[in-house]
């Protein structure tokens, strides 16, 4: 039997998707889009209570207590730490921004 993780979302990626959905809504003016991506996004980051080491992982620049994993939704990346038996995510960034300054 497969163990099974918790997800936990940091309030900055909480912050990050609210900010993302109200973009699309309201800039885009794309409501359908927007329910396409938090479907696709609740599907991923679902799947990483079973599969948490299924992201690639994160090479950065400086050192941080744990290793970043990164997993794509759409344009945008997910970023995210497996600690003990959590799968914190951290940020969810527009692929195309700088990743280093912003993780």
């Amino acid at each position: 039997m497969q163990n099974e993780y918790i997800m936990k979302y940091l309030p900055q990626a909480l912050s990050d998707l609210n900010d993302i959905l109200d973009y699309i809504i309201h800039e885009l003016k794309n409501p359908i889009a927007a329910d396409n991506f938090a479907d696709e996004f609740d599907e991923k980051t679902g799947s990483l209570t079973q599969h948490p080491f299924i992201g690639a992982l994160y090479k950065l620049n400086h050192k941080f207590d744990y290793e970043y994993r990164q997993l794509f939704v759409g344009n945008y990346t997910v970023f995210y730490a497996v600690i003990g038996n959590v799968v914190e995510v951290h940020r969810v960034i527009y692929t195309a921004r700088s990743m280093d300054e912003l993780v």
